[in-house]
């Protein structure tokens, strides 16, 4: 579904004429909300998982701003040239980061900022080394607003249907003067 056909979509079930600007402000809005309410279930969250790239330089890089951070523990990580690395990494919480449980695993966090900190397995934190290179994760995330138009929404059946419906139902008809 392009962005142009969930708007106009929207506009219909909504029974407005003349509301594409205000549908389109809405958008973002509406993505956001619909993809919270996703990311209150397991099945939910599962349909909104993408795979994104983190590019690392010693250890540190920065989380896609689409990733919902309230998912961070049920994310997978990935190493594409070292296939072995991505099952002994364990998602940790920032404070517990600098004292690992196992030290034969690696881990991974995410600080309020979005930025994103790994630690190789059989590795310690040292913030002038550690791995550069890139990453992938497999979070859930919130479906991109399209740059244009005619651009085509990434995002399951579902919850383009419910991102449909809740557009309609945002739409405010303001009365002529």
């Amino acid at each position: 579904m392009t962005l142009t056909e969930l708007v106009n979509a929207a506009i219909f079930i909504a029974g407005v004429q003349n509301a594409d600007a205000q549908a389109e402000a809405l958008v973002p809005i509406v993505f956001q909300r619909v993809t919270l309410r996703y990311a209150k279930s397991q099945d939910g969250r599962t349909l909104l998982r993408r795979t994104q790239t983190i590019s690392l330089t010693n250890g540190v890089g920065t989380l896609p701003s689409v990733a919902l951070t309230s998912c961070l523990s049920g994310a997978i990580v990935n190493v594409p040239a070292e296939p072995i690395i991505g099952p002994l990494m364990s998602f940790t919480p920032w404070d517990e980061f600098f004292s690992p449980l196992d030290p034969r695993l690696g881990y991974w966090t995410v600080r309020e900022d979005h930025s994103f900190y790994w630690i190789d397995p059989n590795e310690t934190y040292d913030a002038g080394s550690g791995r550069s290179g890139d990453i992938q994760i497999n979070i859930a995330c919130v479906p991109e607003v399209p740059t244009t138009a005619g651009g085509t929404i990434d995002a399951p059946d579902e919850w383009l249907s419910d991102a449909v419906e809740e557009l309609a139902k945002s739409i405010v008809v303001v009365p002529s003067a």
